[in-house]
């Protein structure tokens, strides 16, 4: 009998442990939603160390920071919702990951990625429309 009600409250803690995590990882994509909307595509299949060019005229690196990411501009980190939408006007963007990360050792100039698009150095990751 003791044996049983032993069985009984360790499935009940593995199923209350399960439910838990599953809440959490709702309310964590939930949260992710809500602050990227449109971008969040961008969360999930960026990296830290990806260059993201906007509007073919600033160039910048993203980084991922306790779930959120940001872009590093000239060396002010500026929020992505934020880069994006700079000034009320969205930014056409597109997102490459060198094949080396320290490609660049400095914030790059709009001339250096667009040298290595052209070459085919940087993957394609997304690309706004």
């Amino acid at each position: 009998m003791r044996k049983r009600i032993k069985i009984i409250l360790m499935i009940s803690i593995a199923v209350m442990a399960i439910v838990v995590f599953l809440i959490y990882n709702s309310l964590q994509l939930m949260a992710i939603e809500d602050h990227y909307g449109d971008l969040q595509d961008v969360y999930y299949k960026t990296e830290t160390g990806d260059l993201i060019i906007g509007n073919g005229k600033r160039a910048g690196f993203i980084k991922k920071l306790e779930n959120r990411i940001y872009v590093d501009d000239n060396g002010c980190l500026k929020e992505l919702y934020n880069w994006v939408n700079q000034e009320q006007q969205p930014v056409k963007f597109s997102i490459y990951r060198p094949e080396i990360t320290e490609s660049f050792i400095n914030q790059p100039t709009f001339g250096e990625p667009n040298n290595l698009i052209q070459k085919q150095k940087l993957k394609p990751i997304i690309s706004s429309n």
